[in-house]
């Protein structure tokens, strides 16, 4: 039956429960009082299953009263959660549970009737539904709105039901994939072992610092804004257009302003006395007006006029409004042409001229001197950008800018040329040389994925076939057993990790019978995955009785002089290299190294062997003899 109380202003309304003991012992002669016990329940909401995202909700709720409600009061009889289930749940769900076949909702003689009716719901609103049509719509979402916490949410929602063997990974790729900033985006991709909350940590910061700089902007508008009403004409200049001063202030209601000059109206004297009479305007070029009052539309002639009075040119400059901006500029100016350096002969304006293609220019520059050579030398227009010299803080002088059109071989496109007052190169920026294919531009290299089609090459490790090599070994050297270097406890469950995957891809193996040798172990974790060790032997004391091999190692001039010519390249990278190598049964055992499993050696060619560098060489240079087009080349990463 259903109670309600009242604290202060609010009314508790609670579920009286009844809690019945068992049959036995009402058989006993108990009294109803005492075989009754009241709970108070409080009131909980019921499930809306008409919603939208229904699957979503129905498993946040039956998790909350599962986990608070039950939790908090103590219910733990299986028979009781089902019927409160079915008494919070609401009318319409009772509904969907009495439409359900009895097999999906009765439980079996071991079951929980709890957990079968909770496990028929979740099969009502979460049907089943194949895991790559999830997987297509986990891989098109996109943080369009909101923040990336609400984006990292629906991702981690979703992930479940894409059945991922990593799904971790998954969610960060897709994060860095789906992200709405670039810079959040490119910080991701440049950093590919950053961790997922290392990448939400940054983008929150670029959220925050973006509204911030919002905010701030549009105070500065207003300021901005305010200050421009409240400032004063400088010298020289007009005071507001007439256009402009309905939005002010003024001191006399019937204030009349001149249609010519702007100011007051009439002028003392007559017209005459106008301040623009005689005056010619700088926008439309027509006499006895300025240009703040000027009614033409034409408000691009940029052309040379002549005042009458005056009896001198003016010449139009660039006019500075709220678009305009002085942008800085950075080059790279030269004055040495090496035979490495990208330099064209193209066509400016019909004339023949050496240009250096600049990936890293942003702008077209001509020194003054060419341009005086040019055979329809054009006219320079005020130039108000800075351009820099590379690594240098002192802008070069700029004698102003012009069109002209660039030819190189069969292309022809246009150009935007600032002359600069240097005797360098001739400078093409980036957009103008991929225009003119002067430099190709390329956004990823593309490798044909062959691994599906040769599984099995690319499973393990791999070993090389038919080869083994022998480490030279001086018996007159008296063998060194070193004891065994403890290593911090919770290093231990990674190296045992770590021994036990080298086992397996038959690296090393226990070590048995007599070991005069025994080396210990260097471990550290990994700089930027601590997660992992990097475990390496202490070979110094068995290399001074290892005699080393000595073979040629080919330079980086040669391997040039053998790939001239070569416009395809294809690049095989052995992964632990010296592993891929099989060591002679003989030479193992001055590789046994010392751990807290026990001793244990190799079977393969090691890392810390003083001559195991030349013996690799060695052994690929003999695999790949005959085979023209292919060179080897060592490199430690």
């Amino acid at each position: 039956m259903y109670t309600s109380s009242r604290f202060g202003n609010t009314v508790v309304q609670c579920i009286r429960y009844r809690h019945w003991s068992d049959t036995s012992r009402a058989k006993e002669g108990m009294t109803e009082c005492e075989r009754q016990k009241d709970i108070m329940l409080p009131s909980y909401p019921p499930f809306d299953a008409k919603s939208e995202e229904v699957a979503v909700r129905w498993s946040k709720w039956v998790s909350r009263l599962t986990n608070n409600l039950f939790v908090a009061y103590d219910i733990t009889d299986e028979s009781r959660k089902k019927a409160l289930l079915l008494t919070y749940v609401g009318n319409d769900l009772n509904d969907i549970v009495e439409s359900l076949p009895d097999s999906e909702t009765q439980p079996g003689a071991d079951e929980s009737p709890f957990e079968k009716l909770v496990s028929a719901l979740n099969r009502h609103f979460n049907p089943k539904v194949k895991k790559e049509i999830q997987r297509y719509a986990f891989r098109h979402l996109h943080q369009t709105t909101g923040l990336i916490e609400d984006f990292h949410t629906s991702l981690r929602q979703m992930a479940p039901s894409c059945e991922f063997t990593n799904p971790g990974e998954e969610i960060k790729s897709q994060l860095i994939t789906g992200c709405r900033s670039r810079k959040v985006r490119e910080k991701g991709l440049n950093n590919p072992n950053m961790t997922v909350n290392d990448f939400l940590q940054f983008a929150r910061t670029c959220e925050l610092t973006q509204r911030h700089s919002k905010q701030v902007e549009k105070e500065i508008s207003s300021v901005q804004k305010l200050t421009q009403h409240r400032s004063r004409p400088q010298s020289g200049a007009w005071k507001t257009p007439a256009a402009n001063r309905k939005s002010q202030p003024t001191l006399e209601k019937n204030l009349k302003l001149c249609n010519n000059c702007g100011r007051q109206w009439p002028h003392e004297g007559g017209q005459k006395n106008c301040p623009a009479f005689n005056k010619f305007c700088n926008s439309c070029g027509k006499a006895n007006h300025f240009a703040t009052v000027c009614k033409s539309k034409n408000m691009q002639s940029k052309q040379q006029r002549q005042s009458p009075q005056q009896g001198k040119t003016k010449q139009r400059v660039h006019n500075i409004n709220e678009d305009s901006s002085s942008e800085d500029d950075y080059v790279f100016m030269t004055s040495i042409i090496g035979k490495d350096m990208p330099i064209f002969e193209v066509l400016i304006n019909e004339r023949k001229t050496k240009v250096l293609a600049d990936s890293g220019a942003g702008v077209n520059i001509l020194p003054e001197k060419i341009y005086n050579d040019l055979p329809s030398k054009p006219q320079l227009q005020v130039c108000n950008n800075k351009i820099y010299p590379f690594s240098s803080s002192q802008p070069i002088t700029v004698l102003g800018k012009f069109q002209a059109t660039i030819e190189h071989k069969s292309i022809s496109e246009p150009a935007t040329f600032e002359v600069v007052k240097t005797s360098e190169t001739p400078i093409i920026d980036w957009k103008t040389s991929v225009e003119l294919q002067l430099l190709q531009k390329v956004n990823k290299v593309e490798s044909d994925d062959i691994q599906s089609d040769f599984p099995e090459i690319f499973q393990g490790l791999g070993k090389l076939k038919d080869h083994k090599v022998k480490l030279h070994i001086d018996h007159t050297v008296q063998p060194v057993a070193h004891r065994y270097r403890r290593i911090p406890f919770h290093m231990c469950k990674q190296l045992e990790k770590h021994i036990d995957k080298e086992i397996e891809l038959g690296v090393i193996k226990k070590a048995t019978g007599a070991t005069p040798w025994v080396s210990p172990l260097v471990i550290v974790p990994k700089p930027k995955n601590p997660d992992e060790l990097r475990v390496c032997v202490d070979m110094r004391a068995p290399n001074t009785a290892i005699r080393r091999e000595r073979h040629n190692m080919p330079t980086l001039d040669e391997l040039s002089t053998l790939l001239a010519g070569a416009s395809y390249f294809s690049k095989l990278d052995l992964n632990q290299g010296y592993n891929q190598i099989e060591l002679d049964e003989e030479s193992r055992y001055i590789t046994t190294f010392a751990t807290h499993m026990g001793l244990y050696r190799f079977k393969r060619l090691n890392f810390g062997v003083n001559s195991a560098a030349e013996m690799f060489q060695e052994a690929i240079r003999q695999s790949l003899n005959g085979l023209n087009g292919v060179v080897n080349f060592s490199a430690d990463k």
